[in-house]
């Protein structure tokens, strides 16, 4: 056992597990000796920083195991306060990562496909970066359908391991609660905005008008036949089709409108219809 700050200790487990008849048993038996006085959680992982976030996030009483290959989609989420060193100093090295991603490829703009709004407020205090913000927006309706779908993922190999489901209201807030996260984010980011739909149909127009928003110049005569050529890429999560190489066609999934069951299409209107008003979905107008 070692003592890591006020009210927090490490503690390794492999020790007792085949004492108490695994790593679960052992947690519940650590709790038990504390008692529920001191409001006791435990978190545990195969790195320290993943047991302190699985601890963080526990409630009083309760045990929470982060298996390695859960670790991404359970840190994902979690507050930049968790991390155990200062945000600033958090800000400066993510700061010398983009410049050396700037040097080793000799290009002038980095594009960082993150999606989370937090890491968008967090980038702007990172030094040295422009942060320029590309907010692509999607019909709630087709967005819920999509989330609501049961998805693989292809990148986890062994175990079979699906994407998170989300019910009508849950996906229906998270997208509201995200848009307008970077609709307040624009109030001081230079943003453009650009939908789905509006992509899908023209590629190579919608592209070069937000890049013009951006103050970027850009070529997109790759895309003037509406398809563009997918190559080896270095995202770790995300849409299946990424995997997809060649020249794809550019379109949209419209699935939705013929297969999103009527009462859950109107649970998602009544939850997100500020914003799909906002964004011209009931308007019929561009913004």
């Amino acid at each position: 056992m070692e003592p890591a700050e006020p009210g927090v200790v490490y503690f390794d487990t492999r020790g007792v597990e085949r004492l108490y008849g695994g790593v679960e048993a052992a947690l519940r038996r650590a709790l038990a000796s504390v008692g529920p006085v001191w409001d006791p959680r435990v978190g545990a992982g195969e790195r320290r920083f993943v047991a302190l976030a699985a601890a963080s996030v526990a409630r009083p009483g309760q045990a929470v195991i982060v298996e390695g290959k859960d670790e991404q989609p359970f840190l994902e989420p979690l507050p930049l306060s968790l991390l155990p060193l200062p945000v600033d100093r958090y800000a400066e090295l993510t700061a010398r990562v983009y410049a050396a991603i700037l040097t080793v490829s000799g290009a002038e703009v980095v594009v960082d496909s993150t999606k989370n709004p937090p890491y968008a407020y967090f980038l702007r205090r990172a030094p040295g970066v422009g942060l320029r913000v590309l907010h692509l927006v999607r019909d709630s309706r087709g967005v819920v359908h999509s989330w609501m779908k049961r998805v693989e993922r292809p990148e986890i190999t062994g175990d079979a391991a699906y994407f998170e489901e989300f019910s009508p209201w849950r996906a229906g807030i998270r997208w509201m609660e995200c848009n307008l996260a970077f609709d307040v984010l624009r109030l001081r980011t230079p943003t453009a905005r650009m939908r789905y739909e509006a992509l899908a149909a023209e590629p190579a127009g919608e592209v070069a008008r937000a890049m013009r928003t951006l103050g970027e110049e850009v070529d997109v005569s790759a895309l003037a036949d509406g398809s563009v050529e997918v190559a080896g890429q270095h995202s770790v999560r995300g849409n299946p089709m990424r995997f997809s190489h060649g020249r794809q066609r550019v379109r949209a999934d419209e699935a939705w409108r013929r297969d999103m069951a009527r009462p859950v299409r109107r649970t998602v209107l009544a939850l997100t219809w500020p914003l799909l008003w906002r964004y011209g979905y009931l308007r019929g107008r561009h913004v």
